[in-house]
């Protein structure tokens, strides 16, 4: 499944950030709110304009 690219860009499986984040997805997306993240149902891409880590 396709998920568009902007910048610098991480891509996660979704299935990942459900057995490893602290509250699985429904957490991750409220922790995350006023991020730009995208998702295509299986992997999420969080995209930074500046050379700096993404918040995960």
């Amino acid at each position: 499944m396709a998920v568009a690219l902007e910048f610098l860009n991480l891509v996660i499986p979704i299935k990942k950030i459900e057995q490893h984040y602290a509250g699985g997805w429904e957490q991750y997306l409220d922790d995350h709110s006023n991020s730009s993240v995208g998702a295509s149902g299986l992997m999420i891409t969080c995209s930074e304009m500046a050379q700096r880590t993404p918040r995960i």
